[in-house]
């Protein structure tokens, strides 16, 4: 039986994207995932130590079976690592009631503005927000699109023929309104207007007074809900982030990897392709290397003029 639920996977240890090449074979294994199982998508956010999906399945355990398969095989073979990537299990909520499924929707699209990487979820590439009614809100469609015979670059060639009819843009990503059911999602809001005002919302008690006029509904959802794998410190952070004020000082995850993957490896351990090929000791001296120059103000400041986070430091080295 078809369920509508919010899927999360979570990766407490490690970055499950470390570029944006990542975030784009992330989405494809989703849209080839939703095709195998014949799911309908209606949202997604990809950050880099975790995924959100709102999906009307019915089979969510080989979709996310599929999915993370698919994935995991990419990555692992990108950097020679091995193993499975990510928390052991998806975090699973059931989503009944049309203001519960409005709120579940809004949440994972606003991903990015919780997390403090943009002012607007508009500013974020990564996600559904840029693709429900883009016509009305001014945003231009793909203008390059790759051949079908292209496709073997960005998603497994046994599933290019089920692929047909989604197109891809010339970076290798699946276009995301040929995947999401926009449509629907569209008459969810009803107007672009009550879209926005769902996008730029400050979350209170109106939220679950809405949820509260759904008949028969599940439990409330709540941006606890659907950030399960977080601390409440971090939901507290998320908040105050609703604000849109971007601390532009600090680094993205992506910016970190990048710093070590493209300049500190290269440098440290010439002809090593990957963190994943160096030693647990290895991986610290790098990490205490990039502590110092930071405490320093060398490169990081000089060039970058930004900061990170210990946290941050263990996840993209994989320092456990």
């Amino acid at each position: 039986m078809r369920k509508t639920v919010h899927l999360c996977l979570a990766s407490h240890d490690e970055v499950l994207f470390r570029s944006d090449e990542d975030l784009i074979r992330g989405f494809n294994s989703f849209a080839v995932a939703c095709r195998l199982t014949e799911t309908r998508a209606l949202a997604d956010g990809l950050m880099s130590d975790h995924v959100h999906f709102v999906v009307a399945t019915d089979d969510t355990d080989e979709l996310t079976r599929q999915l993370r398969y698919d994935y995991t095989r990419y990555f692992n073979r990108k950097y020679g690592r091995d193993g499975r990537l990510g928390d052991k299990k998806f975090y699973i909520t059931e989503i009944v009631g049309t203001r519960h499924l409005l709120a579940a929707i809004s949440y994972v699209n606003r991903q990015a503005l919780h997390h403090g990487l943009c002012s607007t979820p508009f500013g974020y590439r990564h996600c559904s927000a840029n693709v429900i009614f883009a016509e009305e809100l001014g945003k231009a469609p793909a203008a390059d699109l790759l051949s079908l015979r292209s496709y073997y670059n960005y998603i497994p060639r046994d599933k290019i023929d089920l692929m047909k009819g989604c197109r891809m843009s010339s970076d290798g990503q699946l276009l995301r309104e040929d995947v999401i059911d926009v449509k629907y999602v569209q008459e969810l809001y009803m107007t672009a207007r009550n879209f926005l005002f769902y996008m730029n919302r400050i979350t209170n008690d109106d939220w679950k007074r809405e949820q509260g006029t759904d008949t028969d509904a599940g439990p409330m959802v709540s941006i606890d809900t659907i950030e399960q794998h977080v601390t409440p410190d971090e939901i507290r952070e998320m908040l105050v982030n609703e604000n849109g004020r971007v601390d532009r000082k600090w680094m993205t995850d992506m910016e970190l990897c990048a710093l070590i993957d493209k300049v500190y490896l290269p440098r440290l351990y010439p002809g090593r392709e990957s963190i994943y090929q160096l030693s647990d000791r290895e991986r610290t001296n790098l990490g205490n290397r990039l502590l110092v120059d930071c405490k320093r103000q060398t490169y990081l400041v000089k060039v970058l003029n930004k900061y990170f986070t210990r946290e941050q430091l263990c996840r993209c080295l994989v320092i456990r």
